[in-house]
């Protein structure tokens, strides 16, 4: 398979991103809605932290997670006992992140940034996390360096993305 990468010029991804900035921040709310069943004790809440558990192990860990949104990843991993910290670009997003920290009690921080280009230390963190995010970045491949960039040496890199149409009955994990 030949794979074509195009790189986005300065200007195309800055243009985009505020696009895709506004797209999230204008579904803020609906897309709130969705994941809050995930936050509350039941099989879903208890199935993604099988599948955290199983991608970092039992050590308690000090976690960055990418394109937190409204902060279902970050808050289950907080319930789990790590230290998280939430970032996302979208304001309206982290608002409801941090509305639903509140609600459940949990110690998380939540910061905005930028996915490409990650405002913390070189070896910041254990583990980095992101959950549908790599789809909406202009350039994923900058991203990936960030990410790899912010763990400490040996850290553990988790990215969960869509499997929208290979072996859909496998697609949990």
């Amino acid at each position: 398979m030949d794979i074509q990468l195009e790189r986005i010029s300065l200007d195309d991804g800055r243009q985009l991103k505020e696009r895709i900035n506004q797209y999230w921040s204008d579904g803020a709310d609906g897309y709130y809605k969705s994941v809050w069943e995930s936050l509350h004790p039941g099989t879903l809440k208890r199935k993604w932290q099988e599948v955290l558990k199983e991608s970092i192990g039992d050590e308690k860990a000090k976690i960055l997670d990418v394109g937190t949104g409204p902060g279902a990843v970050a808050l289950l991993l907080a319930d789990m006992g790590h230290c998280v910290i939430g970032l996302d670009r979208s304001e309206e997003m982290l608002k409801n992140a941090r509305e639903n920290a509140k609600r459940l009690g949990l110690p998380v921080d939540f910061k905005q940034g930028d996915a490409e280009s990650i405002p913390f230390e070189c070896g910041s963190f254990d583990v980095v996390v992101s959950r549908n995010v790599l789809w909406t970045l202009p350039n994923p491949i900058v991203a990936l360096s960030e990410w790899k960039r912010v763990l400490r040496p040996g850290g553990t890199l988790v990215v969960m993305d869509g499997n929208w149409y290979i072996n859909l009955n496998g697609s949990l994990k």
